[in-house]
């Protein structure tokens, strides 16, 4: 019988696959396992092959020892670049965060410094609680004052008699008004009038300085050197100042500047009176004497024995 593939020598094969059948090592044709085998049925199969693929064990790795060793200075090479980014990462961290201590830093100066902002309104606060509460009660006292006076010039011997006139009256309050100011002399033009100011008034009564409401030159503008008008919150601060205008003497620029009180038109008529008086006095042989004041009003004062002449007027 002739087999299609193996034409007569199929007789001879089957012999043989029997004789490899008995043995005890296994062989497979690699032919079959490649092509396979057509069956007397017809169709093909190939018994080899599927045997081959559930037995063949695995192909182990052709990497070379040069491969494995590129392989592992790739990875080094990666976790150093690694490395590096962790560290530039750290520096950055570190950096940010001593910017961040010194924002801190920052904030806490200027926290520090609102706080003392703060307390130093609180003070000024009370101040002028305190002020306004003593200019209450002084224009209160004024009031009462001018209202007794009418009282008393009205009923005196049952008669009328004319009240106070209203030019005393605008005056008194005028005496009032002007006693927060001080008026300085010798401050030329032209310079930064604010700084001058403050700078006197921290050399004479640093305190003071936290008082000033105004600082304003009098007289026209074509007038060279005009006077200062600064205005305070506080007649009490302006008689401390005026108290230490002296002081001003040592200081190494400012020296020159002249200080003193913000004087009412019917003030300074009352003085030039006394200054003309003092002239006659000295003409006629009186000497040692001077004009000084006390409690608030100038007056000739014999400088030896401080006998005291007051004003006339």
């Amino acid at each position: 019988m002739k087999d299609p593939e193996y034409g007569d020598n199929v007789e001879k094969y089957s012999d043989n696959n029997e004789e490899l059948s008995d043995g005890k090592e296994r062989w497979s044709c690699p032919a079959c396992c490649k092509q396979g085998r057509v069956t007397r049925s017809g169709s093909t199969s190939s018994t080899c092959g599927a045997r081959s693929e559930t037995t063949a064990p695995l192909q182990p790795d052709q990497s070379t020892p040069t491969d494995t060793l590129t392989l592992i200075l790739n990875q080094l090479s990666t976790m150093a670049s690694d490395i590096k980014d962790i560290k530039n990462s750290q520096s950055q961290l570190r950096t940010d965060v001593a910017y961040c201590r010194n924002l801190l830093q920052q904030h806490s100066d200027s926290i520090s410094r609102h706080d003392d902002l703060i307390a130093a309104c609180e003070t000024n606060i009370q101040n002028i609680q305190v002020t306004q509460t003593e200019l209450s009660s002084n224009i209160d006292n004024i009031e009462s004052r001018l209202a007794r006076s009418n009282e008393t010039m009205h009923s005196g011997n049952g008669a009328s008699s004319t009240p106070i006139a209203p030019s005393s009256q605008a005056e008194t309050m005028e005496l009032f008004r002007r006693s927060h100011n001080i008026i300085l002399r010798g401050i030329a033009e032209g310079n930064d009038d604010i700084n001058i100011v403050s700078e006197i008034i921290r050399h004479i009564e640093p305190s003071a300085e936290n008082h000033r409401l105004s600082i304003t030159r009098l007289g026209r503008t074509t007038l060279s050197n005009r006077l200062i008008r600064v205005v305070f919150s506080s007649p009490i601060i302006v008689s401390n100042i005026l108290r230490k205008k002296n002081s001003i003497l040592s200081h190494p620029t400012l020296r020159h500047v002249k200080i003193s009180d913000d004087k009412t038109r019917g003030q300074m008529q009352e003085l030039q009176h006394l200054r003309e008086e003092l002239i006659r006095r000295q003409t006629t042989g009186e000497s040692n004497i001077t004009i000084k004041y006390v409690r608030g009003k100038p007056s000739i004062v014999h400088t030896a024995t401080q006998e005291i002449t007051p004003s006339k007027n």
